[in-house]
């Protein structure tokens, strides 16, 4: 992490500490990990790379929105399996417009300069007067185009199936799949619970590369996703044959998650990668891509 970084996380701390009572930069979630450690194949399930997803406070303050999920408070902090597939999607609107593409001395091109001609001398004016251009089919040339009208918020979806292998490996899954559940949803507001909810958390998600002891994310895999919300949670349970429930706990023999973030903010390139709205507001920040 760079000094203006530590800078950032240090003012955005404070200003997040003004917002609870206390220090609410101390409030961390407890980590939830699957597989569980040292049970089976903790690294050569996946080739050593896990995806990481923190759970961190909502706010519309763009110091607090550029914040590393290390610096302030969690609500979550889940780690499982790299999916076998993870998709992005990428949409970028266009509309149909005018073009402001212009001929001429200000845009040469040899037919803008002949046309400027043409117009200077005014054959052109005296061509359409009599019809001469008519009868030879002149048009106007189409000028439109299409034209930048934003782009949508990038999708970012993982899906697993997670199956209990060995003892409390069906508390572990149920204990993340519910996680996912309930923070989809906005919370109750203490004292005002009748009329008023608290927005969601923002999510922030990476992929670590275990062999390594790597903690950063892996663009390579996950098209380096910005802060988002969780727009979608999927959850499908299936029984063993025969019994109906798998052998450890009494838990589903294999539950399906499948979930899908939605970026916070509009993406903006960098030219070397894509960053939020606010991380390029307050001077670039950590570059995603």
């Amino acid at each position: 992490m760079g000094s203006w970084q530590r800078k950032i996380n240090e003012f955005a701390g404070k200003a997040l500490d003004k917002l609870g009572s206390g220090n609410i930069r101390a409030m961390r979630a407890p980590a939830l990990s699957y597989p569980l450690s040292g049970k089976f194949d903790d690294i050569e399930d996946t080739g050593g790379y896990r995806t990481n997803f923190v759970a961190s406070i909502y706010s519309n303050k763009q110091v607090v929105r550029v914040l590393s999920p290390s610096a302030g408070p969690t609500f979550a902090d889940i780690t499982l399996p790299l999916p076998q597939q993870i998709k992005t999607d990428n949409e970028i609107a266009y509309s149909q417009g005018q073009s402001e593409v212009k001929g001429g001395i200000t845009d040469p091109t040899v037919g803008g300069a002949i046309e400027w001609a043409l117009e200077k001398t005014k054959i052109t004016g005296v061509m359409d007067k009599f019809g001469i251009s008519q009868a030879l089919g002149h048009r106007p040339m189409d000028e439109t185009e299409n034209v930048f009208g934003g782009a949508n918020f990038r999708t970012h979806s993982y899906s697993w199936q997670l199956i209990p292998k060995v003892e409390g490996a069906g508390t572990r899954i149920t204990d993340i799949v519910k996680k996912f559940q309930t923070l989809a949803y906005p919370s109750r507001s203490i004292g005002q619970s009748y009329s008023r909810v608290i927005h969601p958390p923002v999510w922030f998600i990476s992929v670590l590369n275990l062999n390594k002891g790597d903690k950063g994310g892996q663009f390579m895999w996950d098209m380096g996703p910005l802060p988002s919300v969780l727009s979608r949670v999927g959850i499908t349970t299936q029984g063993s044959a025969g019994s109906g429930y798998a052998a450890l706990g009494g838990y589903p023999a294999a539950t399906t998650l499948e979930l899908t973030f939605l970026e916070l903010e509009p993406a903006v390139s960098l030219g070397d990668g894509i960053a939020s709205r606010s991380q390029v507001r307050m001077g670039k920040g950590q570059v995603y891509g």
